[in-house]
């Protein structure tokens, strides 16, 4: 295991085994380890005021109110593959200003796809979070996932709780 991905114990909150779909999800995630099946991604639109430093509490507000969100995989040099739930994790808001870009949808396009050929590491990634402004009121807002954390349905859950927060 990398030195990088080492845990701190002081913020395991729960060690737990894989559920079925959970344990096929991740036999094809080590199977093929240039795969991006199963990476989810989510794009929406969002106009009006929009405080980075508002959305980046919001977001942590959400993180810590679901364990999904704070939960990491391991299964090298162990008997069974577990997910570890930990007390406290942090996801940057990777913000980009394309106010000056003459083709901003091309842009987003390209940071979509940069984000699907990069693979999530399970071992320490729960969710890829990019805000594009493309003008004073109009940002995109990039969310990616492994669908080994959390389905499409849980989606809407997430982002009710991020508005409402």
């Amino acid at each position: 295991m990398k030195t990088e991905n080492k845990l701190d114990r002081n913020n395991v909150e729960n060690i737990m085994t894989l559920t079925d779909l959970q344990q096929g999800l991740l036999f094809h995630y080590i199977s093929n380890e240039h795969s991006h099946m199963y990476h989810e991604q989510l794009s929406l639109n969002i106009k009006g005021d929009l405080k980075l430093n508002l959305l980046q509490k919001s977001w942590q507000h959400v993180i810590d109110n679901n364990e999904m969100l704070r939960t990491v995989f391991r299964w090298k040099g162990i008997d069974k593959p577990v997910q570890i739930v930990l007390k406290e994790h942090k996801v940057p808001i990777n913000y980009i200003d394309l106010t000056e870009k003459s083709d901003k949808y091309s842009e987003i396009e390209n940071i979509k796809l940069n984000d699907l050929n990069s693979r999530i590491d399970i071992t320490r990634e729960t969710l890829r979070i990019y805000l594009c402004k493309l003008d004073e009121y109009i940002h995109e807002m990039i969310v990616s996932s492994h669908h080994i954390i959390y389905d499409g349905w849980s989606n809407g859950v997430i982002l009710k709780e991020l508005t409402e927060t």
